[in-house]
């Protein structure tokens, strides 16, 4: 619990990533916002995805079929030219990954976040979030993890360690 706390500030983070991710990405401001949020309502889920879309400034987004309509309303906020992808033979070609803790648990997103160079954003419940995210950094080589009560958020690399931090 302390370290979520202390982490939460990036307070001990010691990745340039990692620490960019938590103060300008995972927090909602409330000293400003973003115009699309207007167009996402009050949900969190769109707003963190934007948030985290205007930050990495992905070419292409793969949303899994059926995914709510206010996570490609919030891709569209960041970027109308983001290519959004559903297909699962489609997953190497995107930069992102905006995933629920069941298409992670189907195997076929688990290997997707290995591979190198890949960010995540996973969604799952409260209750399971440490076993998801021990489930998905035991797949990844290395790079960031920063895991929250109800979402993960990875960026996988191929070179140097994992740095896992709960926020």
């Amino acid at each position: 619990m302390f370290n979520r706390a202390r982490h939460r500030h990036g307070f001990g983070v010691h990745s340039p990533l990692a620490f960019r991710l938590v103060r300008e990405v995972v927090p909602e401001s409330r000293t400003y916002s973003f115009y699309g949020y207007a167009r996402l309502g009050d949900f969190l889920e769109p707003r963190l995805l934007l948030r985290l879309a205007a930050f990495l400034n992905p070419k292409s987004v793969w949303l899994a079929e059926g995914s709510p309509d206010f996570f490609r309303k919030a891709l569209e906020a960041v970027d109308s030219s983001i290519r959004i992808l559903h297909t699962p033979d489609s997953i190497p070609k995107a930069e992102l990954v905006v995933a629920a803790y069941d298409d992670v648990i189907s195997g076929f997103l688990r290997e997707s976040v290995a591979a190198a160079g890949h960010a995540m954003l996973l969604f799952c419940n409260p209750l399971e979030a440490d076993r998801v995210a021990d489930f998905v950094c035991e797949a990844m080589p290395g790079g960031v993890a920063l895991c929250g009560r109800e979402y993960i958020i990875c960026v996988s690399r191929d070179t140097g360690p994992l740095h896992r931090y709960a926020i």
